[in-house]
């Protein structure tokens, strides 16, 4: 089979995705609320019979994780629960059966976001800052003498992240100083100077994710740079276990978790 691991598992993902074949559906994007069209899809009542694949009824997308369940008009499903992500912490929560994405974003993110990374500026820089972290000097002393240890992000970076790993950016953003602060490896980055491949694993509780390894592009801030920059996370998105080994053989790396 021609075709690369990440290719292989989009595949299988996306078309191992079920869904009834009669009665009525419910169509349920908890985990799968990255992409507008699942986001639109969340609580949508509809007959299973004719349902069609990709309009409405998942797979919507590739890499869907969407799903439906069966609908019962007589049941209250205020008297059951069903699994979300909290984006603050990573962690799995339950919820409200009833609720829908546009209450998980008002619950989760709105109120999150007033004082998180996606909108929070910083006087470093001026708007469209964001301070994510310091580096730990004994931990980054690989690099040699920091001019400075904050490290920042800019909004462009942010749309940046959102616009090429849509899925990975929602699901992991809330993690960019995790990764910063505590790496378990360093690379250095053959193709940008003065940049960095930062790459952390987290071990998620959630079915069919495990051990999630993050790649994050770190530029340090340099002599003959703008006085006011600081050192800049340039993008972060999940990568396979092979291609982090790759790097791993094929890579100088700097540091490595003991």
């Amino acid at each position: 089979m021609k075709a690369s691991h990440t290719n292989r598992v989009m595949l299988i993902r996306t078309f191992s995705t079920k869904h009834p074949t009669a009665y009525t559906q419910e169509s349920t994007a908890t985990a799968c609320r990255a992409v507008f069209s699942c986001q639109d899809m969340d609580g949508v009542r509809d007959a299973a019979v004719g349902a069609k694949v990709g309009v409405d009824c998942p797979p919507l997308h590739p890499n869907c994780r969407s799903t439906t369940v069966a609908d019962f008009d007589d049941m209250n499903m205020a008297d059951f629960e069903r699994r979300a992500r909290d984006p603050a912490t990573g962690e799995l929560v339950t919820v409200s059966a009833n609720m829908r994405y546009g209450d998980w974003y008002t619950t989760f993110i709105a109120k999150w976001e007033k004082g998180g990374i996606l909108t929070q500026k910083s006087s470093i820089g001026g708007d469209g800052v964001t301070l994510v972290g310091r580096l730990d000097t004994e931990q980054y002393k690989v690099l040699g003498p920091l001019l400075t240890d904050e490290v920042v992000v800019t909004q462009r970076q942010l749309d940046h992240m959102q616009a090429r790993h849509p899925e990975d950016f929602a699901r992991f953003h809330s993690l960019i100083p995790d990764v910063v602060n505590d790496p378990d490896w360093i690379i250095e980055d053959t193709k940008n100077p003065n940049s960095y491949l930062l790459f952390r694993r987290f071990a998620f509780s959630e079915a069919g994710v495990e051990n999630v390894l993050l790649q994050l592009v770190l530029r340090i801030h340099v002599t003959g740079d703008d006085p006011t920059f600081k050192n800049s996370v340039i993008s972060m998105w999940e990568i396979s276990e092979r291609r982090l080994n790759n790097y791993l053989r094929n890579g100088k790396v700097l540091y490595k978790r003991e």
